[in-house]
């Protein structure tokens, strides 16, 4: 014994979904829109719909789609072919409108990006100037610093001269005295 579920969907399910759809397409509309009204028809969500719609009834409505694009593109191109009309002059001054608004707000963008690179480029050169400065001030101070080195330098070394020459003269102290005699002094 098979059983279906209470949600599955219907031949009619799928007959109106495609019937919707290829509308939406003729009619220069959204699929998404088509999802929308399909899912309120049917009580379904708008993506359980376009899941259904991808997966299966697109597949067995090739043909109808095709010919509802051809429609809608003759469509277009009939009103493209006809002459202005008042309502569409007011239409494309509204636009005009807006993209002068748009072009202005974009002039001002620009000029305050302007004023910014022209700020960076201050605080750049500031920056590079206060760099060349301490390194100036690095190489004066190493410049100092290098006479001394050497003094200090010098001191070490003669006192290390010094140290090294009392270590061998005690060492030549201690070989010239006998053994013996070191013995006794201690002892004795």
């Amino acid at each position: 014994m098979s059983t279906t579920r209470s949600d599955a969907w219907s031949e009619h399910d799928d007959s109106i979904l495609a019937q919707i759809v290829i509308h939406h397409i003729k009619h220069c509309s959204t699929q998404l829109r088509a999802f929308d009204e399909v899912g309120q028809k049917l009580g379904r969500t708008a993506a359980a719909c376009g899941f259904r719609w991808n997966s299966t009834v697109r597949k067995k409505n090739e043909r109808e789609i095709l010919l509802a694009k051809t429609f809608r593109q003759a469509q277009k191109n009939k009103r493209s072919s006809q002459p202005m009309k008042m309502g569409r002059l007011l239409d494309q001054k509204t636009d005009f409108n807006s993209l002068i608004t748009f072009l202005q707000s974009l002039k001002v963008t620009y000029s305050n990006a302007q004023l910014r690179l022209t700020q960076l480029k201050i605080d750049l050169e500031s920056a590079n100037k206060s760099i060349s400065l301490l390194k100036m001030e690095r190489e004066r101070l190493l410049s100092l610093a290098a006479p001394e080195k050497t003094v200090l330098s010098g001191e070490v070394n003669e006192n290390y001269q010094a140290l090294l020459a009392i270590l061998q003269h005690a060492n030549q102290l201690m070989h010239d005295e006998p053994f013996s005699d070191l013995h006794q002094d201690k002892t004795g």
